[in-house]
């Protein structure tokens, strides 16, 4: 069973997230929607990171709910998303510059 993101998120942020100081994270079954705000979800004001997202919608599924897909990055970074030739993937992918080098990160839900 599915749970959506959005109830659980503070039980996310305090018990795990923040405990652990990860770098980024990646999160799939989001069931997030474009009417819900990244502002909304807090994890940029209790533990500073940049939300990247692609909610499940009629171009990337033939489902109506769950599904979405997130990549959180620490702001310490300069990371940006990349845009990707296909819209009908429910995935997210976001590039993060490093002194000397570029690392990709995606995530896909199928």
């Amino acid at each position: 069973m599915s749970v959506d993101l959005k109830s659980k998120l503070s039980n996310i942020c305090l018990n795990y997230i923040s405990l652990n100081h990860y770098d980024y994270f990646i999160l799939t079954e989001t069931w997030l929607t474009n009417d819900i705000n990244s502002k909304e979800l807090g994890i940029y004001v209790i533990i500073n990171y940049i939300i990247y997202r692609n909610d499940r919608n009629n171009l990337n599924s033939i489902y109506s709910r769950g599904g979405g897909v997130l990549i959180a990055i620490h702001d310490r970074f300069y990371s940006f998303e990349i845009t990707l030739p296909d819209p009908t993937l429910e995935c997210v992918a976001i590039m993060i510059k490093l002194v000397n080098i570029k690392i990709i990160i995606i995530s896909l839900y199928k």
